[in-house]
């Protein structure tokens, strides 16, 4: 079935996806291993946040800051890795 509307699109008018600046992955991986190191630091400091607030508040707390520390560290480095590594 054809488009009411066909688009063409040839090898001059094609487009190739553009891609991020280098320094982003570069501050995402930094930013990740900035915040897991941070976390794990605080993780030594827990006894009063625990008794103020509540264990399970607190390690929600603490094991959401790990997630995001490790995803921003793992994107960067999976990003840089790929640069790298292409042909």
């Amino acid at each position: 079935m054809m488009s009411e509307y066909p688009i063409e699109v040839t090898k001059a008018t094609a487009r190739k996806p553009q891609r991020t600046p280098l320094w982003i992955p570069i501050a995402n991986l930094c930013l990740g291993v900035a915040m897991m190191i941070a976390t794990l630091t605080w993780s030594q400091y827990l006894d009063g946040p625990i008794k103020e607030h509540g264990y399970v508040q607190v390690m929600f707390f603490y094991v959401v800051l790990m997630i995001i520390g490790g995803g921003l560290m793992v994107s960067g480095f999976t990003t840089l890795w790929t640069r790298a590594t292409a042909k």
